[in-house]
């Protein structure tokens, strides 16, 4: 199964040098709707071939609109790694942004990154809004990055006005 690593948006030499084996086939831009007519999934899934095997998968801008109004748009490179996930609320407001900032892998074959058998570095910057309770806007709440799925460095946090309330030191292993 072609799953890709948590792809980030600074890709080490050697990570991208194992996806030179990759050949892309075609793309197909696809949109979905509701029964309401309302619209479900707008993106592009673009088919891919490597080792004789044929994988489809989502790149570029790739929109999903749910049932409660609630939207995701995700961003992916040419390969269907990941870039940058937002999420907002039925009424626009973004409320967590996550923007992938690096990836690596010990990998020396594309096999070995696509069975599991390396291990691979993510991190990952958090961005999560909250609504004001005064005006109804959104503000930036708290940032900070992840290593591996785990917090890393600085997290702020902060007040509606902009003003940061606290920061907190994670470990960064």
């Amino acid at each position: 199964m072609f799953i890709p690593v948590l792809g980030i948006g600074q890709f080490s030499e050697r990570y991208l040098e194992l996806y030179k084996t990759v050949e892309k086939i075609d793309s197909t831009k696809i949109s979905t709707t509701f029964k309401n007519g309302n619209p479900k999934t707008i993106g592009t899934i673009t088919d891919f071939k490597y080792n004789d095997q044929f994988y489809s998968l989502p790149t570029g801008k790739y929109i999903t609109h749910f049932r409660n109004g609630d939207k995701q748009v995700l961003q992916y490179d040419s390969y269907g790694n990941d870039l940058i996930h937002k999420y907002y609320n039925k009424n626009g407001l973004l409320i967590t942004e996550y923007q992938y900032i690096h990836t690596d892998s010990n990998a020396k074959h594309l096999d070995e990154l696509f069975n599991g058998d390396s291990d691979y570095t993510v991190i990952l910057e958090l961005r999560h809004y909250k609504i004001s309770k005064i005006d109804g806007t959104n503000y930036l709440y708290k940032k900070g990055r992840f290593k591996n799925g785990k917090k890393i460095g600085t997290w702020t946090y902060y007040l509606p006005d902009g003003t940061i309330k606290k920061e907190i030191i994670k470990s960064n292993q």
